[in-house]
């Protein structure tokens, strides 16, 4: 029926190339998949085989932790190069030492494949990932109690060493709850009798079937290795007649599950040396294989070899192709350069000669703008004659008028002298006559009237008296009004000489900057009269300059043509070089390296004649240009003459060029048929190597005709082995319906029930007891296959294998 079931699972497309998953990866997908299925519609029902499969994994499967379970995953793609298929049987089976998992599975018993240490450490690594995921017991953390090292690798064992024991909450009554502790060493069994004396009397104590000592731990179950040990534990405390008497019960089942695996491992280790005698001959015939195959090396090597020195003359000839080339490259480049400078050199020239042309523009029009301002000054000179002649009479009569005023000012001060001498004279009689008047006075009142009168007359004359020195005042003040008249009369004629004498000086300095510009015309008139002098010569040169141009520009258009045939030759010869690499590349794939190198060679050889083209438009482009420059510089004699004799140069530069062209793709000519000749020997040698080929490839054909044969002996001891695998398989399942059978008697008397309502945990399928472990959260690495499996749960389904067998055969 096993058989039969496999084969269609080989046969159905469905699972052709399917992911293969171990059972607790099976299980998570599934029932994560439920869980979204019944959150989504409440009224969906699943199918009954659905069920099945569920209560399948959950049964059988060892690790129930999700990220145990994908740390080993992980730690058996990345540290070994195990199969999905091995690496799914691992975790299914869960083996305890290196033995077990050797028997379990077969093929990685491979001292090729795995050493001893690896294979030591996946049941260490699967046990600490299986711990490290439960740390915790109701709520209460064991990592006081467990000692783990905190180096990167794992250790080869594992030892937990109780320090000192958890103090958990008292109950109602005051009493302790019961604790377990795990002790993974060979001191565990020392302390269990302690604990313990009913244990001495019999081996099969050293294990506690799962829930037969564990009733009050709401589904949680104590496991370890063989040496693990239960030392208390229950929501009520065990007493010694009822252990004595679960340890009475199931030591039966446990003797027939250990001599059940006993025959299983040998029944496999007989297998096993007969697989390792048919490979001892398998490995001499590949011994013998590798012999030959070092042997077609050698002489592939010597291929090599003699290709390498083939490819050494072409790099070597490429290597003088190249020189050839650079020194052409570089000759062209120094004519180029020596083209560049004539050019500059013109271009300067023209330069100057423009810069001449405008200064004597400026000279011209500075001549113009001199005679035009002498003129003004001639005219401004005749207006400052005129000026200084009225000046002069004006002076004249000034002069005159100070003259009278002078004379009219000697009269006035006589006039006032006299003056003052007639007031001295009346001032003196009227101190006399007051002397008088008083003399009277004191000597008789009579002549008072007298007096008075004489007073009257007095006050008369007083009046007169001041009459004439308003008067005088009047000519002091006229005198003095002439005086400052005849100051300012003299200043007036000093400024008028000094200004006279200014524009004496104006017009003497006029007349010399006329006489220094009538000097500067006519020195420019004279560069004028040399200016056309040389004029006229250059035009009587312009046609031999142009006579001589024609003669360069026929140079060079048979210098072009020249090059044009030599290009023509190269094309034609890459052509037939194109050619011949086309053949070599149809005869052999082995000449490509050589095709490639000939074809870099021809583009070396086109990119030469491109720069000899570009040269020669260069040299037209400067030609063209020289053209245009000389009919600007055509006033310069001495430059023109130069630039000539510097084109003379050029052009015979150019021929040195160009025959030096020639004798460069002459020499490259002869340089491709040496290169023709050797390729034919090449070809010969290639034909000779197809030949050699030709038969390797015979012997080869043998050879794989030998390992096919050898194949089919292979396929057919595997299939032996694979009859042998189900054979064990079959076993293996009575096996696991004996021990389920016998759990549940064990649960049947010792009357132990889920408290919480969750899942009873059940013996696993292996020789001996494993480590404890927990309900999982579901992966969502899985949910393609499970949604196919679910499309297939749906009513209307009708599958012909069981799903439980179909999810546990690709992976156990």
């Amino acid at each position: 029926m096993a058989a039969t079931e496999d084969e269609e699972l080989k046969d159905d497309p469905a699972f052709k190339d399917a992911a293969i998953f171990s059972l607790p990866e099976a299980g998570f997908g599934i029932q994560s998949r439920l869980e979204i299925a019944t959150r989504t519609n409440p009224q969906f029902t699943p199918h009954p085989l659905v069920k099945k499969t569920v209560d399948y994994t959950t049964r059988f499967s060892v690790n129930r932790d999700p990220g145990a379970l994908e740390a080993f995953r992980g730690y058996l793609r990345e540290q070994t190069d195990l199969s999905q298929e091995e690496q799914c049987q691992i975790t299914n089976l869960v083996p305890d030492s290196v033995e077990e998992l050797k028997c379990l599975v077969p093929s990685i018993d491979d001292p090729e494949r795995f050493e001893d240490d690896l294979l030591e450490e996946i049941p260490d690594v699967q046990f600490c990932l299986q711990v490290d995921a439960e740390n915790s017991y109701n709520g209460v953390s064991m990592e006081d109690n467990v000692w783990r090292p905190k180096g990167p690798h794992l250790p080869s064992h594992i030892f937990t060493r109780v320090t000192v024991l958890l103090h958990l909450p008292m109950r109602e009554d005051n009493s302790r709850r019961p604790q377990i502790v795990i002790v993974p060493s060979s001191t565990g069994f020392e302390l269990l009798q302690q604990a313990s004396p009913s244990r001495r009397k019999s081996p099969a104590s050293k294990w506690t079937p799962p829930g037969s000592a564990c009733s009050g731990l709401q589904g949680e179950v104590c496991r370890s290795l063989q040496t693990n040990f239960l030392l208390g534990g229950g929501g009520r405390a065990i007493d010694r007649q009822r252990e004595d008497a679960l340890l009475r019960m199931n030591a039966a089942a446990i003797k027939d599950l250990r001599r059940a695996n006993a025959a299983l491992a040998g029944e496999l280790t007989r297998c096993k040396h007969e697989v390792a005698q048919d490979m001892k001959g398998l490995e001499t015939e590949h011994a013998e294989l590798k012999k030959h195959v070092a042997a077609e090396r050698q002489h592939v090597g010597m291929l090599k070899e003699q290709l390498a020195t083939l490819e050494e003359h072409k790099a070597a000839f490429k290597v003088k192709a190249r020189s050839k080339l650079k020194d052409a490259d570089r000759r062209l480049q120094q004519e180029h350069e020596a083209r560049c400078r004539s050019n500059a050199e013109a271009t300067s020239s023209c330069q100057k000669l423009e810069q001449a042309q405008q200064q004597l523009k400026e000279a011209q029009k500075r001549n113009s703008d001199l005679a035009a301002e002498k003129q003004k000054l001639q005219e401004k000179a005749i207006a400052l004659e005129h000026k200084v002649h009225e000046l002069r009479l004006e002076n004249g009569g000034l002069c005159e008028s100070v003259r009278q005023s002078d004379s009219g000012q000697a009269s006035a001060a006589d006039e006032c002298q006299r003056l003052h001498q007639r007031i001295a004279e009346v001032e003196g009689q009227l101190r006399s006559a007051k002397e008088a008047v008083q003399d009277a006075k004191s000597k008789h009142p009579r002549l008072l009237t007298k007096i008075q009168e004489l007073e009257a007359s007095c006050r008369k004359r007083d009046g007169q008296l001041e009459a004439t020195q308003a008067e005088m005042r009047g000519h002091q003040d006229q005198a003095a009004d002439l005086s400052a008249a005849h100051e300012d009369l003299a200043h007036q004629v000093k400024r008028t000489q000094e200004r006279v004498e200014r524009m004496a000086w104006e017009a003497k300095a006029e007349r010399e900057r006329a006489a220094v510009l009538e000097r500067q015309v006519n020195d420019l008139q004279q560069e004028n009269r040399a200016l056309t002098f040389q004029k006229e010569e250059a035009v009587g040169l312009q046609d031999i300059t142009d006579a001589r141009l024609r003669d360069i520009q026929e140079a060079l258009r048979a210098s072009q043509i020249a090059a044009a045939a030599a290009a023509e030759e190269v094309m034609m010869l890459q052509g037939k070089h194109a050619h011949s690499l086309a053949q070599l590349n149809a005869n052999s794939k082995e000449l490509s390296d050589y095709k490639l190198q000939n074809q870099e060679l021809a583009e070396s050889l086109h990119s030469a004649t491109d720069q000899l083209a570009a040269l020669q438009a260069v040299q037209g482009g400067d030609r063209r240009h020289l053209e245009t420059r000389l009919a600007h510089v055509s006033h310069e004699l001495e430059q023109s003459s130069a630039e000539l004799s510097r084109c003379r140069q050029g052009s015979e530069a150019a021929e040195q060029g160009r025959s030096g062209a020639q004798q460069l793709l002459t020499g490259v000519r002869e340089e491709l048929r040496a290169t023709r000749q050797m390729l034919e020997g090449e070809q010969a040698q290639c034909t000779r190597l197809r030949r050699e080929l030709g038969a390797a490839r015979q012997a080869a054909v043998q050879e794989a005709d030998a390992r096919q044969r050898t194949a089919a002996d292979l396929a057919a001891a595997t299939e032996s082995e694979e009859a042998l695998r189900h054979q064990s398989k079959r076993d293996a399942n009575a096996l696991r319906q004996n021990i389920l059978n016998l759990d549940a008697n064990n649960c049947e008397a010792g009357g132990i029930h889920d408290m919480n309502g969750r899942d009873a945990w059940h013996m696993q399928p292996q020789m001996s007891p494993k480590r404890p472990h927990r309900h999982a959260a579901a992966l969502p690495n899985y949910e393609a296959w499970v949604d196919s499996v679910l499309r297939k749960s749906q009513p209307g389904f009708h599958g012909s294998i069981d799903s439980a067998y179909a999810l546990n055969s690709r992976g156990f």
